[in-house]
């Protein structure tokens, strides 16, 4: 590691191996062989009865969480990881991580998200919304002038295009599959489990509108200072 990381701050001063191996590592950890690993993989993800391990969710976002704030270089990193993880979904050994997604039931999962068992996970996807709005700009000028780097030079080669646009077909087909699977099982439920997803899915929406406002105009500071108050 040292060696390579040696190597590597030659062409880059901020290099950080372990960076770097973070999106294979996930590769590895969502791309289990043996049927135990896979049995554990699903085990961890979701229940028998297709609802989501909302603490292991809630543990995989406080960790993304604690990535982003201590990472400096987290922009380029992050969308390693992001592209290494999307990977996964059209690769062959992915078809453990496939099957799980199709075996969601997202009656439960709309359920989950909407009412108390997601509240952690929609504060976290409010903060992440929210961040994206604020740093919007910078992002769009970042895109009108792109940095001249090894990265983007790499990422500019016709064979690297090529290879990014068969990935992002395969990931679409991927996707498309998946929805077919579970359009067919929401055709199959009552009329009124649908309309109490539909109902759950509109309440999820609206409060996380509700979150990421708030934490735009800061109230959602005002409301902790004040919840600390009471308590005292």
């Amino acid at each position: 590691f040292l060696t390579l990381e040696g190597i590597a701050a030659v062409v880059n001063p901020d290099f950080n191996i372990y960076e770097a191996a973070l999106p294979y590592a996930a590769r590895r950890a969502l791309c289990p062989r043996s049927p135990g690993a896979r049995a554990a993989l699903r085990g961890n993800l979701i229940t028998e009865a297709g609802e989501p391990q909302w603490d292991t969710l809630q543990s995989l976002a406080d960790s993304s969480g604690a990535a982003k704030g201590s990472s400096k270089g987290q922009s380029s990193s992050e969308a390693a990881y992001m592209r290494a993880v999307a990977s996964i979904f059209t690769a062959q050994e992915g078809t453990a991580l496939r099957r799980i997604l199709a075996d969601v039931d997202l009656t439960l999962l709309v359920r989950g998200l909407a009412l108390s068992k997601g509240g952690p996970l929609r504060a976290a996807s409010s903060a992440a919304l929210a961040s994206r709005i604020r740093t919007s700009p910078s992002r769009l000028l970042r895109s009108l002038v792109p940095a001249r780097t090894l990265q983007n030079s790499w990422e500019s080669l016709r064979s690297v295009q090529r290879f990014r646009a068969q990935e992002r077909r395969r990931q679409k087909a991927t996707v498309r599959a998946i929805r077919r699977v579970q359009v067919g099982r929401l055709r199959r439920l009552p009329f009124s489990v649908l309309a109490m997803t539909a109902g759950c899915f509109a309440l999820l929406v609206g409060r996380l509108l509700i979150e990421t406002t708030a934490r735009l105009t800061g109230l959602a500071a005002l409301g902790r200072i004040v919840r600390r108050r009471r308590i005292r």
